[in-house]
């Protein structure tokens, strides 16, 4: 799909999707007005379940105080004397949409363990590797161990790029929704 054709779906749509981790933070505010800082304060804080750094997390907020205002799920309070703007969430909204955090959970779980899977493989091919140099007359016996790592690295690099793509796809379902 298009981005074009994305931004014509989402702009359709009757009710934004809202990661989960900034609908907690957002929904802990309960109608209580928050700054940009603050909300980025508190998202940072929940690094572990969404693992932004900071860079990417403070253009995660800005990004979506925009989309979120633009939608009418935030409403922006001015005060004449303080040139901080103050949002307000408008948790009223019946159909905020919520990205399923079970399944990304499941899915970064699994592209953590098959990173540590690859390094170790990787590893494992190099030693072999420098067996073989050191040790020639091992050639014969360590050639098939390692041919076996060095395709084990191989079929791991393929499962780790198609998990980053499903979790890259998965939330940019929930980010490109502006």
């Amino acid at each position: 799909m298009s981005r074009n054709s994305r931004q014509a779906v989402a702009m359709t749509s009757t009710s934004p999707r809202i990661e989960p981790t900034l609908l907690r933070v957002l929904t802990a505010y309960q109608g209580t007005p928050f700054t940009r800082d603050e909300l980025l304060k508190d998202y940072r804080s929940r690094h572990h379940e969404h693992g932004r750094h900071a860079r990417a997390s403070w253009q995660f907020i800005d990004r979506n105080l925009v989309r979120l205002c633009n939608a009418g799920v935030l409403s922006v309070i001015t005060d004449d004397r303080r040139a901080v703007r103050r949002y307000v969430f408008n948790n009223s909204e019946p159909a905020l949409q919520s990205v399923d955090t079970h399944t990304l959970s499941v899915l970064r779980q699994k592209l953590q363990q098959h990173r540590v899977d690859l390094l170790t493989t990787m590893g494992e091919a190099e030693m072999l590797d420098e067996v073989c140099s050191d040790l020639p007359q091992l050639q014969p016996d360590v050639q098939p161990q390692y041919n076996e790592a060095r395709d084990r690295s191989v079929r791991l690099l393929g499962r780790i790029r198609a998990l980053e793509t499903l979790i890259a796809d998965h939330d940019r379902g929930a980010h490109d929704t502006a």
